[in-house]
């Protein structure tokens, strides 16, 4: 089972023997942007949502692929 959460979540299995933890850190802008034009099949991504992903996502790879994919 693979779960992901926020930093700022606080679980109660961190003790398990069954628990490992990987932590993903934030994407740059330019890994960002890469991401994107990857998921898009694109290297021309339009300047408008490329402002967007990088505003709404904070870098975060999850959020970077949801948003894109919709």
């Amino acid at each position: 089972m693979i779960l992901t959460y926020r930093p700022e979540f606080v679980h109660t299995w961190g003790a398990k023997s069954f628990h490992n933890q990987i932590t993903l850190n934030r994407l740059s802008n330019q890994e960002s942007l890469a991401m994107v034009s990857h998921i898009l099949d694109s290297d021309d991504v339009a300047m408008d949502l490329s402002d967007l992903v990088l505003e709404k996502t904070e870098g975060f790879p999850f959020s970077s692929r949801s948003l894109s994919e919709h």
